[in-house]
């Protein structure tokens, strides 16, 4: 009788520790989707309409260059403003643009960004700030004038 009491209780400390592993292993399963770095980056047209309606934002740079749309051009040409470079007015124009209307932080909707103005490989204007981890989302618009120029945008959530 006690023999076959013993060969019960083994039994089920072989069953309970079945079940302890196969809950480990969903458990990995899960932490290993949850930790796995963005694959692609989500396009939004919140970021979109960001960039579009800062291309119409009036500068006060020259009377030929009256928005940043223009600014970009000059930028690309190495045209200066009347209170200095043309990229450096861009740069800080962008950076009070983002700051001001996205809020970035890591209590925030948006923990950081990354603003590029390029043509091809020169960079014209690069912006970085805050905590770059978690998903991605971003958008781009293209400005033709001779050359093609980009304005990117990518936002981390």
């Amino acid at each position: 009788m006690r023999l076959i009491k013993l060969r019960n209780a083994q039994e089920e400390l072989v069953g309970f520790g079945i079940i302890i592993v196969l809950v480990a292993i969903i458990a990995l399963i899960f932490l290993g989707i949850g930790l796995r770095s963005p694959s692609e980056m989500k396009n939004s047209l919140e970021v979109s309409d960001f960039i579009y309606s800062s291309l119409s934002y009036s500068v006060d740079c020259q009377e030929q260059i009256t928005n940043i749309n223009d600014l970009i051009v000059a930028c690309y040409n190495s045209k200066g403003c009347k209170q200095g470079e043309s990229c450096e007015l861009l740069k800080s124009t962008y950076e009070d643009m983002i700051e001001s209307s996205l809020r970035i932080g890591n209590e925030m909707k948006y923990k950081a960004y990354i603003f590029r103005v390029f043509s091809g490989d020169n960079t014209l204007v690069f912006l970085d700030n805050g905590n770059k981890t978690g998903s991605l989302t971003g958008a781009s618009a293209r400005i033709l004038s001779g050359e093609t120029i980009n304005v990117s945008l990518v936002l981390y959530y």
